[in-house]
């Protein structure tokens, strides 16, 4: 077996503590389960995209958990994020990124 110390920042600790407690584990499961996953994998470069894959999964499958509201307030965030761009490009003189 292998143990490991790691310096941590307070926010970085703080930042860590939050991410374990949304996954539902103690910070050093979190770490470890992380760590697990990038050695069975191979940590290092992504040429076909698969972390890209991975996140896409992920928020497919947050969207099929979220409610008709949470769904409209997104598309409602969308459209307005794109109107604000467009808006920005149009005043600076570019094109309109979104029809």
């Amino acid at each position: 077996t292998m143990s490991l110390m790691i310096d941590l920042t307070p926010e970085e600790e703080a930042r860590l503590s939050e991410l374990a407690k949304q996954e539902g584990l103690p910070p050093e499961e979190y770490v470890r389960r992380r760590l697990l996953a990038d050695l069975i994998r191979g940590a290092g470069p992504d040429p076909k995209g698969e972390a890209l894959a991975r996140q896409m999964e992920a928020w497919i499958e947050e969207d099929s958990a979220a409610t008709p509201e949470e769904l409209e307030a997104r598309e409602a965030e969308w459209q307005q994020l794109k109107a604000d761009l467009n808006a920005n490009r149009k005043a600076s003189g570019e094109r309109r990124l979104f029809p």
